[in-house]
C-alpha cells in the first residue's frame, strides 16, 4: 500500500519503491499496488490507474477499505495458487495488464455472493481475457471451472460442445436431454461457469443454471442479458495510456519502450488504444525493430484481428 501525501510526493525514496514496485507489476503481469490518499496532493500518471482508497475525509472508513482491499488481494492470491479439481479452461493469456478493480468486483459478484457477472463492450476490448484470467486467479474457490465460447451458435450446439468437453456421454441424445443433463452436472458441485461472447439472450439462457454455480457471461452489448443485475455488470473499455505502454514493455522490454515511447504510444493512440490491437502490434513490433519509429507506423488495415 502506498500512503500518499504531499511529504510522500516530495520523498525521493518513496517515488524509488513505488517505481520499483511498478516495475514488478508490469514484469510479473499481476496487482501489486495501492494508493491510499491521506491529503490533497497531485498523483503521477503512472499512479492514476492503481486502486486508489480516499481517506482524505474520513480516515476510519479510509482504513476498513484498506483493510478489505488486502484481505481480497491476499484471498485471489491464495485461489491463484490452489487447483479446481475440474479445470476446463484454455491457456490464460501471457499478457494480461491492469484490470485490477474489474478481477475485484468479479471476486465479489462471484466468489463472495456466488451470483452472476456481466462483461460486456466493443470487440477486441479484452472481455474474454478479462472473464478468463478471472477464471485462472479464482480457481480454488470452485470445485470446477468451466469456460464455454458461444458466439452466433443455436444453444443445442453449445449444450453438445459443453456437454462433450465434460465428458458426460450424452452427444448422441437430443438436445433438450444433453442441455439438462450438463445443467445438472454443473449445480452438482460449486462451479463456476463462463458464458463467452453471448450475441442472443433468449437462446443462452436456456443453458444458464442455478444456485450455487456462479456465471460470468461476456457479450458485446449489456442490453442483451437484462437478467444479470446492473450492480454486476462492467463495461471492459480500451486500454489507459499506461496500461499500452506496459503491453510494450513486455513485448519489447523495457530499455525499447523507454527509448520509443512517444512512437509507442502515437500507435497506441492510433488504433485508439484497443487492447488486441494494441497486442498484435506490439507482437508486430517485436520483429520489426529497425527503425522502432518507422515500424510503429503500421497502417491500421495491417493489423488483422477477429471482429
Amino acid at each position: 500500500m502506498l500512503f500518499w501525501s504531499p511529504e510522500a510526493a516530495r520523498s525521493a525514496w518513496t517515488r524509488l519503491e513505488w517505481t520499483s514496485v511498478t516495475a514488478r507489476e508490469i514484469s510479473e503481469s499481476r496487482t501489486r499496488l495501492g494508493l491510499v490518499l491521506l491529503r490533497d496532493c497531485a498523483v503521477p500518471e503512472l499512479l492514476r490507474v492503481k486502486h486508489r482508497i480516499d481517506a482524505q475525509t474520513d480516515l476510519e472508513k479510509g482504513r476498513l477499505e484498506t483493510v478489505a482491499w488486502i484481505k481480497r488481494l491476499r484471498d485471489m492470491r491464495r485461489l491463484a495458487e490452489t487447483k479446481a479439481p475440474g479445470i476446463f479452461l484454455p491457456d490464460p493469456s501471457q499478457d494480461f495488464v491492469g484490470r485490477a478493480e474489474a478481477l475485484e468486483m468479479l471476486y465479489a459478484a462471484l466468489v463472495e455472493k456466488q451470483g452472476r457477472a456481466l462483461l460486456y463492450g466493443e470487440p477486441g476490448s479484452g472481455k474474454s481475457t478479462l472473464a478468463l484470467k478471472f477464471a485462472w486467479v479464482g480457481q480454488g474457490a470452485f470445485d470446477a471451472v468451466v469456460f464455454q465460447p458461444c458466439g452466433q451458435r443455436p444453444v443445442a450446439e453449445v449444450a453438445a460442445e459443453l456437454a462433450a468437453k465434460l465428458k458426460l456421454g450424452v452427444e448422441t441424445r437430443p438436445p433438450e436431454e444433453q442441455i439438462a443433463t450438463t445443467k445438472a452436472w454443473l449445480v452438482g458441485r460449486r462451479t463456476l461457469l463462463v458464458l463467452d461472447d453471448i450475441w442472443e439472450d433468449d437462446v443462452m439462457k436456456e443453458l444458464v443454471p442455478g444456485p450455487p454455480v456462479s456465471l460470468l457471461c461476456t457479450s458485446r452489448r449489456r442490453s442483451l442479458l437484462p437478467w444479470i443485475s446492473l450492480v454486476n455488470s462492467l463495461e471492459v473499455k480500451s486500454f489507459s495510456r499506461d496500461e499500452a505502454e506496459s503491453i510494450f514493455r513486455i513485448y519489447l522490454g523495457d530499455e525499447t519502450t523507454e527509448k520509443h515511447r512517444e512512437a509507442l504510444l502515437e500507435f497506441a493512440e492510433r488504433v485508439e488504444r484497443l487492447p488486441i490491437a494494441v497486442v498484435v502490434g506490439a507482437d508486430l513490433l517485436r520483429y520489426e525493430l529497425d527503425p522502432v519509429p518507422e515500424a510503429a507506423q503500421i497502417p491500421e488495415a495491417e493489423i488483422s484481428f477477429p471482429g
